[in-house]
């Protein structure tokens, strides 16, 4: 056995299935030296997606599986996006702990990563924007300005079931909430 791998059981954890393998980086990446060293998050897909499951790892990158975690999917527009270069390791490292998936609409969806900042994507993934507005970044003192569109070190995100739209995120800058799907 060698990597991470995300086991599933099915009676409430009597007996585990064996997955033939974890998220991995596809050959173009693996051979540039990413690998997965931790999986932080499983979040499993909506009633509407049966089978899908989301991984979020270290480093910082989002998985995608339609059949169970058998085989996953690097979700590559996330990998490749325009900030990338930039993203640095926090002290517990550069990983993508929180997925929130949108109970409203399949398309929509967040992730937290530490120290990049929220993201969020409109259109399941193929395209992602910084979802860090007006949340401070005064730790780090050579980077102007102290509102950027990321580099906050987020600890946590989170959605509230009973009010659509408000979403959490918890970081070295303290705690902040938006009643519009992060919008402000």
């Amino acid at each position: 056995w060698v990597g991470s791998r995300v086991y599933r059981s099915t009676d409430f954890g009597h007996t585990w299935v064996d997955p033939q393998s974890g998220p991995t980086f596809p050959p173009d990446l693996a051979e540039a030296g990413r690998s997965v060293e931790k999986i932080w998050h499983i979040e499993p897909g909506r009633a509407e997606e049966p089978g899908v499951l989301y991984a979020g790892v270290e480093p910082a990158a989002l998985f995608r599986s339609g059949d169970l975690g058998q085989s996953w999917d690097l979700v590559r527009a996330l990998e490749d996006h325009p900030t990338r270069a930039e993203w640095m390791p926090a002290a517990g490292g550069l990983c993508l702990h929180s997925i929130v998936l949108d109970p409203r609409d399949v398309r929509h969806l967040y992730v937290g990563i530490s120290a990049a900042g929220t993201f969020e994507s409109r259109d399941g993934g193929a395209s992602w924007h910084p979802a860090n507005q007006v949340t401070r970044v005064n730790f780090l003192p050579d980077q102007p300005p102290e509102y950027a569109d990321y580099g906050q070190c987020v600890h946590k995100i989170a959605a509230a079931p009973a009010h659509a739209g408000r979403i959490y995120q918890q970081s070295h800058c303290g705690i902040y909430r938006s009643d519009d799907a992060a919008a402000s």
